[in-house]
């Protein structure tokens, strides 16, 4: 299954320059120009990655991320702006909110490179999950054993008791 990343962004320039950019690296590529927009996107369909401009009207980059991490904590988040608000971005990235960060204008190699490293992380989340739920299961299994062997000794005791007792 191919992976499927939102972009957001409030120019419609930049919004098909970088989905055709990333349906050329073979993602699926959905898009919104604002916040609203996407949040209604992200609770219709799963997505693995989202890419949002930071300074946007109505809802920012990172109100929007902290609206779709309500939503979904599992999509990592990049944010992309041409404006340096180095302050906003070190707050995100170290509340864990935002994955990563690209400065406007910023190559295509760049961009493929850093999606490519999301999703990566993105699997490895996913494996884990399933290494979990499969540990829990044969944890479950165990006890089951434990306590069908417990319930087994149970009747070997009585069965012993009875016979001990049938001989006196």
């Amino acid at each position: 299954m191919k992976p499927n990343i939102l972009l957001v962004d409030d120019n419609a320039e930049t919004l098909e320059a970088l989905c055709m950019a990333i349906l050329s690296f073979g993602y699926l590529c959905d898009t919104a120009t604002n916040g609203e927009d996407a949040l209604s996107k992200i609770q219709n369909a799963k997505y693995q990655v989202l890419i949002t401009d930071l300074i946007m009207p109505l809802m920012n980059g990172i109100e929007l991320i902290e609206n779709v991490k309500k939503v979904n904590d599992e999509i990592l988040c990049l944010i992309i702006s041409g404006d340096s608000d180095v302050e906003m971005v070190i707050s995100a990235l170290s509340q864990h909110k935002a994955y990563d960060f690209l400065l406007k204008p910023f190559s295509t190699i760049l961009l493929k490179n850093r999606i490519d490293k999301a999703l990566e992380v993105y699997q490895l989340k996913e494996k884990i999950k399933t290494i979990v739920i499969s540990e829990d299961e044969h944890f479950r299994q165990i006890i089951e054993i434990f306590d069908w062997k417990k319930e087994l000794q149970k009747k070997q005791y009585e069965s012993l008791a009875s016979k001990i007792i049938r001989q006196i």
